[in-house]
Order: C-alpha cells, then structure tokens, then sequence
C-alpha cells in the first residue's frame, strides 16, 4: 500500500488556483494495482456559472510497465 499527497499552486494577478490530490494505491497482483484518489480543486476567481471549489473521487486500475 502506498499514500500520496499532491498540492500545486497556480497564481496569477486574475486569479489563484489551489490543486490538493490524495491517492492510496494497493498492490493487487503482479504488475497490477487499484488506486483510490480524491482531488480538491479551488479557484479564487472562476468563471461565472462556476463553482470556487470542485471535488473528485477517482477508482483506477494501474499497470505497470517494466
């Protein structure tokens, strides 16, 4: 099993983006693994119509390759 933490920061004089990604990644089989991730996306100026802050969770296979 495996954790990761990911935070970017995009400023710029408009507006300031704030990118957070928490993942945990299980060993399944071989090469083969299951990954569960959250991402919170926060921007300080969006587009009309658009939220501040966007969630995501995300089930994925991973493969790895050599």
């Amino acid at each position: 099993m495996a954790l990761s933490n990911d935070t970017d920061v995009i400023y710029s004089s408009t507006s300031t983006q704030i990118i957070n990604s928490l993942a945990f990644t299980f060993d399944l089989t071989g090469n083969l693994s299951a990954r569960i991730s959250y991402d919170v996306r926060h921007d300080t100026d969006p587009p009309a119509g658009f939220e501040e802050t966007d969630t995501a969770t995300r089930f994925s296979m991973v493969y790895k390759v050599g």
